[in-house]
C-alpha cells in the first residue's frame, strides 16, 4: 500500500475514535486497559476468544452496562465480533440483565397518610414549603414520576373551578405528550393548611 493510502486509512482509524464524546473515549480507554492487562496476567491473546473469557470474568463483579461498555470498548479497537461471538456476548448480556431485574428491589409505596403528613407540616409563611407540599400531592394523586413532577410548570397547570388540570409535557412512552391528569382539589376549612382531598383522572 502506498503511503498516500497508508495516511488515508489512518485517517479513517483516527476517526472512528475523535467522534466519540471525550468522556465515552476515556471510558472505552480505561476497559480496554482492564482487558489488556487481565489478557496479559492469563497469557492469552488479544483477540476476539480471550475477550469472551475476559467478559465471563467481569460479569462476576459488574453488571450488563459494564459488558455492554467493554464490548463497546473492544469494538473500538479491533474487528468486529464474529457472529458467533457476538451472539454469546448478546446471551451473556441478557442472561445478566434478567437476573438483575429478578433481584431488582420494588419501588417502596408512600401512603395517603404519609402524604397527609407532609401536607400538615406545611409552613403557609414559606412559599417552598408550600411548593413542596404541592408537588407531593400532585406527583401521588396523578401518580407522576419523579422526572415529570420535575418538569411541571405553572403554564401546565390549569385550574376550573375545583379542578386542577395538569399537562405531562415528557410523559414516558407518551411520545406526543398527550397525557393529562386531572386532580380534584378541596382547601381546609380554617385548618391553615392548604388541602386536604385530591382525585385523579386519566384522560
Amino acid at each position: 500500500m502506498s503511503p498516500e493510502l497508508c495516511n488515508l486509512a489512518a485517517l479513517l482509524a483516527q476517526s472512528a475514535l475523535l467522534a466519540k464524546a471525550p468522556n465515552t473515549l476515556k471510558a472505552y480507554q480505561a476497559e480496554n486497559r482492564l482487558r489488556k492487562a487481565w489478557m496479559a496476567k492469563k497469557d492469552l491473546p488479544e483477540e476476539e476468544q480471550s475477550l469472551l473469557l475476559y467478559l465471563a470474568h467481569r460479569s462476576q463483579v459488574v453488571g450488563s452496562g459494564s459488558i455492554a461498555k467493554a464490548i463497546a470498548a473492544f469494538r473500538m479497537v479491533n474487528n468486529n465480533l464474529s457472529i458467533f461471538g457476538g451472539q454469546l456476548a448478546g446471551d451473556l448480556i441478557k442472561s445478566m440483565k434478567k437476573r438483575e431485574i429478578e433481584s431488582r428491589t420494588q419501588p417502596s409505596q408512600i401512603s395517603w397518610t404519609e402524604v397527609e403528613k407532609i401536607v400538615k407540616r406545611v409552613d403557609v409563611q414559606d412559599p417552598k414549603s408550600e411548593r413542596n407540599a404541592l408537588i407531593t400531592l400532585i406527583s401521588w394523586t396523578a401518580l407522576l414520576r419523579a422526572s415529570e413532577a420535575a418538569e411541571i410548570k405553572w403554564t401546565d397547570l390549569k385550574k376550573e373551578g375545583d379542578v386542577l388540570e395538569i399537562r405531562v409535557r415528557h410523559a414516558k412512552n407518551d411520545q406526543l405528550h398527550r397525557t393529562f391528569n386531572i386532580c380534584r382539589i378541596q382547601r381546609w376549612n380554617g385548618s391553615g393548611h392548604p388541602f386536604v382531598k385530591m382525585e385523579s383522572q386519566m384522560l
